[in-house]
């Protein structure tokens, strides 16, 4: 088994079959681990998502001072121009992308939501 079928479970699991899986080939899996806690390169937990997202290692205000340093393998340059993510209030900085549950949503969003970040948190378990 490797980790592109791997991948490709763990997406059937969460609702994205085989035709919604065109994303997953542009997820460099190596690189995320590389980064993510493991080895002598990992970003440090202090490290906020979005900071991570973005492929940052330093939270700064001065935005574009960021996007000079932001790597580019980090995920933030893989998704597809017109598609978005969902996730916590925490990735609030990039609405153009990731879309975060807010209070005027239906309860039906809300729910929708909440799913899709909890099969998130399954597939990612720390």
């Amino acid at each position: 088994m490797n980790v592109k079928s791997v991948m490709s479970f763990g997406l059937e699991l969460v609702g994205f079959g085989a035709k919604r899986q065109n994303v997953q080939d542009k997820l460099n899996l190596q690189c995320f681990r590389s980064h993510f806690g493991i080895g002598p390169e990992a970003i440090p937990a202090s490290t906020h998502d979005i900071t991570f997202f973005r492929g940052g290692t330093q939270v700064s205000t001065n935005r574009l001072k960021n996007e000079a340093i932001w790597d580019q393998n980090a995920l933030y340059f893989k998704i597809p121009e017109g598609k978005r993510l969902i996730g916590d209030s925490g990735y609030k900085g990039e609405p153009s992308i990731i879309s975060t549950s807010v209070d005027e949503h239906s309860d039906k969003v809300k729910e929708f939501f909440a799913r899709a970040k909890s099969g998130q948190e399954t597939i990612n378990t720390r």
